[in-house]
């Protein structure tokens, strides 16, 4: 079983056992064909790759990782491994179900931050619209903060979404771009529950995948930053200094606990940080929160221009 499909740029050929792991890496990174040769190449099956003997370098949220500046291991707490060699990669366990379903999910953050990385971008765990034609926002803050509800409002107001989860950042000159990974949109269940949309099974969160959304994975221009936060009432829009951008900026990245990966996102975090920010928190009424981050966006977007232009 076999997938070619680019991914925000990368080419990435990818070979499964069977049709449900590949269904599994689509869901991820999506189905647009390339032409050409690929140019990462990922393995799925129900081995996976042995990890080192030794402690690992550091324990993240989903579980072990170690790290020799050229290769990447990664044993899920779960039970699932995956290794990561660019231009090759590895992703294989026994689990099934929906365990494996999170576990090649939370797996593929690492594998594609590595492929990207040693072609000079950036994976983020971020989300990012567009203004029609125009520039992007990107939409950074920690998980459960409101970025795919953010994003979700912005296609209500009119906007063009990128992405909900997982962004491409690459320090472009003049500007700095931002592409976004296909991954299937999801949405919190308390937010729109009228939304059509297939339940997430056993998520806490009580999110559902948006299999009918269309995201708009073309390159844009970063034009601004919004760090996403929740409940604050009726909900609020405020610009932020270069430090608090960058402390937002940092930990976004996939990899921002290795040195070699956090050193090199560090000066293009810089950069972005430097430009319009904000912070936007989120009406704490599930009932009104969509439309009112909607309105909270535009008002973010205009500020930026305005302070732009000046």
């Amino acid at each position: 079983m076999e997938l070619e499909v680019d991914m925000a740029g990368l080419r990435l050929g990818a070979t499964a056992g069977s049709a449900a792991d590949l269904e599994l890496v689509r869901r991820v990174v999506g189905n647009t064909p390339f032409d050409g040769s690929a140019d990462a190449f990922l393995v799925v099956d129900d081995v996976g790759p042995a990890v080192p003997e030794r402690p690992p370098d550091f324990r993240g949220p989903y579980g072990e990782h170690w790290d020799d500046g050229t290769t990447h291991w990664f044993r899920h707490h779960w039970g699932l491994t995956a290794r990561v060699s660019p231009p090759h990669a590895w992703i294989g366990g026994p689990v099934s179900g929906h365990r494996r379903w999170v576990m090649v999910r939370n797996s593929m953050l690492f594998v594609l931050a590595r492929l990207v990385l040693v072609r000079g971008r950036f994976l983020l765990h971020g989300a990012a619209a567009r203004r029609d034609e125009g520039a992007a926002v990107l939409v950074v803050g920690p998980s459960g903060s409101g970025k795919s509800s953010l994003v979700y409002a912005a296609h209500q107001a009119g906007w063009l979404v990128c992405a909900d989860d997982m962004v491409i950042v690459d320090p472009h000159e003049p500007g700095v771009l931002v592409q976004g990974v296909s991954r299937v949109p999801t949405l919190p269940g308390d937010v729109a529950p009228d939304v059509e949309g297939d339940a997430l099974p056993q998520d806490g969160r009580d999110r559902r995948e948006l299999t009918w959304f269309t995201l708009d994975t073309r390159p844009a221009t970063i034009e601004a930053v919004v760090v996403c936060g929740h409940d604050d009432e009726d909900g609020r829009v405020t610009a932020i200094s270069t430090a608090a951008a960058l402390e937002a900026l940092v930990p976004a990245l996939v990899l921002s606990a290795l040195p070699d990966p956090v050193t090199r996102w560090f000066p293009v975090g810089a950069r972005l940080a430097r430009g319009p920010c904000f912070e936007l928190r989120h009406s704490a009424d599930p009932l009104t929160r969509l439309g009112r981050a909607g309105a909270l966006l535009d008002e973010a977007w205009q500020a930026a221009h305005a302070r732009t232009a000046s």
